[in-house]
């Protein structure tokens, strides 16, 4: 659905007062929710999570964020990362081992584990699932880490080996993400028809548009959970209306709102917010080098000297967050202090390259994803910026699932504002998976070989070479631009203080395995 192109621009004194006024209480984390009051150790019930945007099973093994709250409820991984070392834990996965210098990954799994349809789960769903996020139709953005995957070798029903074309130092980034799906109903998970994993909770009811219903899983592999009887995901596409379901009771858990979304719960002592330890959003101003003058890499830097990022993150997000001009979150390898900070707010420097790329007095068109609260606020701040340059932007408010279509296919206009993951993980990932970076097929229609060849040695060594590798990636990035960087943050979780046990992963996919209601 694409909504009317939006000119108004919010008055920035207004947002800026209220955004720096008193709010819900914000803290930082780790990757288990830290709530007030004690836990009922016998708490049951139906959590109640509301987001802005439908769910898209379509896109279920695409990194959709609108099923960032889904995909681990009915799904399991093989394994999945501890956040303070980023080292893989087992999952469906209970041991492996890599021979042949580094191209065959033997993967020993659970025996003790059955789908939703009570089947037992087996190597041949391993290698069903990997064949899935290989196949382009699916759109995923792992597809080209799997592509290394060039043979699978069941060796009985629990244990498979993978080999591979090259070593890959991201293959656990895909085991990570990707969601191990039953073989037998694969074929109904992009319709919605079925979803059947081996997670702590089974599909009940989807209603498109409005609601999608879970209930509890009573032969979950891990002994006495899930807590909760049941969860339900609500749709309410109004952002001052998902609000009030929180205040009213109607909801008992709203991922993605931004800081400055929450001024209404002022004061509210029953609820909290907090940001992930995850720091994988990412917000970006995206370029199309198909539309002139962005083709012009001084147009783009003159963009990114003009953003004002510090002001960003204390509008938008009341300070929590990372302002940079790199993707690269402070606790990835690739980070770099100098390099980071190489794009400081400079309007001058801004004019010159402008009057040089001869890009004064254009209009450009600005798509944002408004299920994406803090989008929108962005989207206007950027306006107001550029506008006191001379570039005069219009911006295009886009609702999740169709900003996910364009930007999977290239077809966003000259600029556009999202945030993005992956750059938390292995460095590789950003540049062969995430659509914005990828070094093959990038949404911005950037190609350049030492690029590619820069991606592939990161992807594809260790130690000093892929330091190296990272660090011609930040160069080639800072000098082109084609996606402006600007803050990194994690993801908010505001939810009632009676909620206990929320977890996420390296990815914010929630995790309620643990979750209850006090």
């Amino acid at each position: 659905m694409t909504l009317p192109v939006q000119r108004k621009f919010v008055n920035r004194r207004r947002v800026l007062s209220a955004a720096l006024g008193t709010g819900a209480a914000l803290a930082t984390s780790g990757c288990r929710w830290a709530a007030t009051g004690s836990a009922d150790a016998g708490g049951t019930g139906v959590l109640r999570i509301a987001q802005l945007a439908d769910i898209a099973p379509k896109s279920m093994l695409s990194q959709n964020p609108n099923d960032f709250a889904l995909t681990r409820l009915v799904f399991d991984p093989l394994t999945e990362y501890d956040h303070r070392t980023l080292q893989p834990r087992p999952a469906l996965a209970t041991a492996w081992e890599w021979s042949d210098a580094g191209r065959t990954l033997t993967l020993q799994l659970r025996e003790d584990v059955t789908f939703h349809t009570g089947r037992p789960f087996t190597a041949e769903d391993v290698a069903a699932s990997i064949h899935a996020i290989q196949d382009p139709s699916r759109s995923s953005q792992l597809a080209t880490t799997a592509a290394l995957v060039t043979d699978l070798s069941t060796q009985g029903a629990h244990r498979i080996a993978l080999r591979l074309s090259k070593p890959a130092g991201n293959l656990f980034d895909l085991f990570e993400l990707m969601p191990i799906v039953d073989r037998e109903t694969l074929a109904d998970l992009a319709s919605g028809k079925q979803m059947v994993g081996t997670g702590p909770f089974r599909f009940a009811k989807w209603t498109p548009g409005e609601s999608v219903e879970f209930t509890r899983n009573p032969r979950y592999w891990k002994p006495g959970l899930p807590h909760l009887s049941g969860v339900q995901i609500r749709t309410i596409p109004q952002l001052q209306s998902l609000v009030a379901s929180l205040r009213t009771g109607q909801s008992h858990l709203v991922p993605g709102l931004s800081p400055v979304d929450l001024l209404g719960l002022a004061g509210d002592d029953r609820f909290a917010t907090t940001f992930t330890d995850t720091s994988d959003n990412a917000w970006y101003l995206g370029c199309n080098l198909r539309v002139a003058p962005l083709d012009r890499a001084e147009f783009r830097q003159a963009l990114a000297y003009g953003i004002d990022r510090a002001r960003i993150r204390d509008v938008v997000f009341r300070g929590a967050g990372t302002v940079t001009s790199l993707p690269w979150p402070t606790s990835s390898p690739a980070y770099r202090a100098d390099l980071a900070a190489h794009y400081a707010h400079d309007p001058a420097r801004a004019r010159e390259l402008l009057a040089a790329a001869g890009g004064r007095g254009i209009g450009l068109q600005l798509a944002y994803n408004s299920s994406l609260p803090a989008t929108g606020y962005m989207a206007q701040l950027i306006q107001y910026d550029l506008g006191g340059l001379g570039v005069d932007i219009e911006l295009l408010p886009l609702l999740g699932n169709d900003f996910g279509t364009r930007l999977s296919s290239g077809k966003l206009p000259a600029l556009w504002l999202n945030s993005h993951g992956f750059a938390q993980l292995n460095p590789a990932s950003l540049v062969t998976g995430a659509a914005p970076f990828r070094y093959t097929k990038n949404t911005s229609g950037f190609t350049d070989p030492a690029y590619g060849a820069a991606a592939v040695q990161a992807w594809t060594t260790t130690g000093t070479a892929a330091r190296q590798a990272y660090d011609e990636l930040s160069r080639i990035l800072l000098d082109q631009q084609f996606v402006i960087s600007m803050v990194n943050t994690g993801a908010t979780m505001t939810a009632t203080t009676q909620l206990h046990g929320l977890a996420w992963t390296m990815f914010d996919f929630l995790v309620l395995d643990q979750a209850r209601l006090g």
